[in-house]
């Protein structure tokens, strides 16, 4: 690492610093990439959503080429009918806007994106709205019917 410890992004208008925000690269100077993590997550998904087909023949041809994929696909265990169903039912509520996503958690109170957990999923439109750490800390402490 240079002796310089602030690298920017070179997104203009990107606010972003620090050589710990930049994937590594060994055929650059400082060796690390010139645009932030973010940006370069934010041009991948712009370029995967501008050509969809030609992303989806490469998955495609990706999958039957590499046999660890396909194993990774195949072991993945089914979630329960009743679990599924309530994951849908939730789902198309928010959609519809009988129900609102919020936008912090209703237990630690931090802002991103926020879960439905389920109380019991014979009752799919009752859940409260957690984080992904709150949400596993409540399914260890807090079982469901399943």
């Amino acid at each position: 690492m240079p002796a310089q410890a602030i690298k920017r992004c070179k997104t203009p208008g990107c606010p972003t610093t620090g050589y710990d925000n930049f994937y590594r690269h060994p055929m650059m100077a400082d060796g690390h990439l010139s645009f932030c993590k973010p940006c370069i997550r934010r041009q991948v998904t712009n370029r995967r959503d501008a050509n969809p087909e030609l992303h989806a023949a490469r998955d495609r041809q990706r999958y039957q080429t590499q046999p660890q994929r396909r194993e990774q696909f195949r072991h993945r265990p089914r979630l329960p009918r009743e679990v599924r169903q309530a994951h849908g039912r939730v789902r198309r509520a928010v959609l519809r806007g009988d129900m609102t996503r919020p936008s912090t958690c209703e237990q630690c109170r931090t802002e991103g994106y926020i879960e439905a957990a389920h109380y019991d999923y014979a009752q799919p439109l009752l859940v409260r709205w957690l984080c992904r750490r709150c949400h596993r800390k409540w399914d260890a402490v807090n079982p469901k019917s399943k």
